[in-house]
């Protein structure tokens, strides 16, 4: 046989194998780099700074992408040229109040998620202008301060009135109108006790079999108790789950960190890594 015949039969055996399993990006951060030197961070001159208006109310967080800082106080939300410090554009509505804003990027779309409570917006990502209102307005349910855009899915929490249930619901990001509920709360049935807030949500891929894992938290301030709960978004099924990681109740309300099939979990006096595949402690570290 030729070296041409059997190039093309190489060709056509392989272009029939299936298209492996690729998880998505589980490293979104930078990686990290001695420049400049640890010893010299304290030394730096500062670059530019912009002064924080009256109305501060904490920021919820900043994200820097293609040169551009995003950063979030009270209701606006502020692009700024990481270079120069020159304010590209301001986003405010007089609808949203005076709470933080979260807020999640899709660069891909060109657009920011913005949430603010019960109300959404999405505003495109290089003017500034908003693109389109929704308004979560649910009987009997308000929604928590924060959401998070995970995959092409944004996720976040209603809680009933009264605080005596809770539902994790998601909705495609280009729709944000009908939401699917992912997960429920109830008071002294799952939770043993109030107010049973969920938060702290992130996704892993498994890169064996392609399942797609929502892991969060979720804590009671009656008694105080903080729960840490992996599903499977193709089955329901709850894969693995940890009660009671943290000794005060009190638990990161900010995204967790999933990345290198690990889930690092942070709470008041404790931070802990969990393997993803099993939901084993890898390693614990307590600050009495």
């Amino acid at each position: 046989m030729t070296l041409i015949s059997l190039l093309s039969a190489y060709m056509l055996f392989t272009a029939c194998d299936p298209d492996p399993v690729v998880p998505i990006d589980d490293c979104p951060n930078p990686p990290c780099t001695d420049e400049p030197a640890p010893s010299k961070i304290g030394v730096l001159d500062t670059l530019w700074s912009v002064p924080i208006s009256d109305s501060y109310r904490g920021t919820e967080h900043i994200k820097v992408i293609n040169g551009i800082v995003y950063f979030s106080v009270g209701a606006n939300l502020i692009a700024y040229d990481a270079a120069s410090g020159e304010e590209i554009w301001n986003w405010s509505d007089p609808v949203f109040d005076s709470r933080a804003l979260s807020f999640e990027i899709c660069e891909l779309d060109g657009l920011v998620i913005l949430q603010n409570g019960s109300r959404m917006v999405s505003v495109d990502l290089i003017t500034g202008k908003t693109l389109k209102f929704y308004n979560q307005n649910i009987p009997n349910f308000g929604a928590m301060a924060r959401g998070a855009l995970l995959g092409d899915y944004y996720y976040y929490t209603r809680l009933k009135d009264g605080r005596s249930a809770a539902k994790l619901v998601r909705s495609h990001k280009d729709d944000l109108q009908n939401w699917e509920p992912i997960y429920s709360l109830i008071n002294g049935e799952d939770t043993g006790g109030s107010w049973p807030f969920i938060e702290s949500y992130n996704l892993w891929v498994n890169p064996t079999s392609g399942d797609s894992v929502l892991v969060f938290q979720h804590r009671m301030a009656v008694p105080n108790r903080v729960d840490v709960v992996a599903i499977s978004l193709n089955t329901r099924e709850t894969l693995w789950r940890h009660n009671d990681i943290n000794v005060s109740g009190n638990s990161n309300h900010q995204q967790m960190l999933v990345m290198n099939d690990k889930a690092y979990i942070m709470a008041a006096e404790v931070v802990i890594a969990y393997d993803m595949f099993t939901g084993d402690v890898v390693w614990k570290h307590f600050d009495p």
